[in-house]
């Protein structure tokens, strides 16, 4: 559950920066970051890349911010100049949020476009024979395929690394005849239910 909540004299939601999530779970509440307020910092920083504030498209952002406040997705994230790179930071939040962070090349902004699988089917390209120029098809393995994921995950309030029980597909664990398994570490995550949700 994702309340209102006042930090530091800046009250909290999706439209500002600087607000926080409180999340309340079991055991009390811990406070997180928006996810789209977490890149858009790594963008503009002055101590990572330091772009321009112009450089971003705002309205993408924004409805990022919106919609990552509506489903309570907050993270808990630091940024180490020693063992990462901005680019690296940014792509590791939006690999867990399930986010895209593009450069146009048509007006050079930055556009955060969190993969929810909502497309409007009318404005979607359709590609023919003559858009193509090569395809090529690659085969897969279905015994690479993962069937079973791990999250580990940090409760700030608990101050102890946690791991959610194995998230499994069924159809395809019976279609394999057996597991293939793969454990996550997202320590940004500070909840049970966002482990489980991103896994």
């Amino acid at each position: 559950v994702i309340a209102m909540q006042v930090i530091d004299g800046v009250p909290s939601g999706s439209e500002n920066i600087f607000a926080g999530l409180s999340i309340e779970q079991p055991g009390g509440s811990s406070v997180a970051m928006n996810p789209a307020h977490i890149v858009y910092d790594a963008l503009t920083a002055a101590e990572m890349q330091g772009e321009p504030v112009g450089s971003v498209d705002a309205a993408s952002f924004e409805a990022s911010a919106d919609l990552f406040f509506s489903e309570g997705f907050g993270l808990c994230a630091r940024y180490n100049p020693a063992t990462q790179t901005p680019e690296d930071f940014t792509q590791r939040i939006c690999s867990i949020v399930g986010a895209t962070l593009s450069r146009s090349r048509v007006d050079g902004k930055y556009y955060l476009l969190p993969r929810r699988g909502v497309h409007d089917l009318e404005s979607l390209p359709v590609l023919e024979d003559d858009d193509i120029l090569e395809y090529e098809e690659e085969p897969s393995d279905p015994l690479e395929a993962v069937n079973q994921v791990t999250i580990e995950w940090f409760d700030p309030t608990k101050k102890q690394k946690r791991t959610t029980a194995p998230i499994q597909a069924l159809g395809a664990i019976q279609a394999l005849g057996g597991v293939v398994a793969e454990s996550l570490s997202y320590p940004e995550i500070p909840t049970e239910d966002l482990a489980l949700r991103v896994g």
